[in-house]
């Protein structure tokens, strides 16, 4: 069972940069004058959701918390039709760090003791 969630673990290590390599090129559109009330904005809210809760399932927590941080951030714009603002992307940029890093290892379940699991 170990073998099998660091498999899953390691396969949402590509799967969580690639997204996150997607949701970075939305947020800089928003830095180059695109509507931020548009299709685009509701993109990347929706693909930091994906991540976030993708992080968080499978143990990865700054990257769930980057990405929450950065949900919210792109929440306001959409509520309050405001530009994006720094801090908006150095979220954004946070986030690519940790999934350009990203390594099963990091993950809180890579070495989770599963010994008393039973399997069905």
């Amino acid at each position: 069972m170990q073998d099998e969630l660091r498999a899953l673990i390691t396969r949402h290590c590509g799967t969580i940069a690639g997204k996150v390599e997607s949701l970075a090129g939305m947020v800089t559109s928003l830095k180059h004058g695109s509507s931020h009330t548009g299709e685009t904005l509701v993109m990347a809210i929706a693909l930091t959701h994906e991540i976030r809760g993708s992080a968080g399932s499978i143990g990865f927590r700054d990257v769930f918390k980057t990405a929450s941080a950065l949900e919210d951030s792109l929440k306001v714009l959409s509520k309050t039709g405001r530009e994006a603002s720094d801090e908006t992307f150095e979220r954004m940029n946070a986030l690519a760090n940790l999934a350009l890093n990203l390594r099963p290892e990091v993950s809180s379940l890579f070495d989770a003791d599963l010994s008393g699991i039973a399997r069905h």
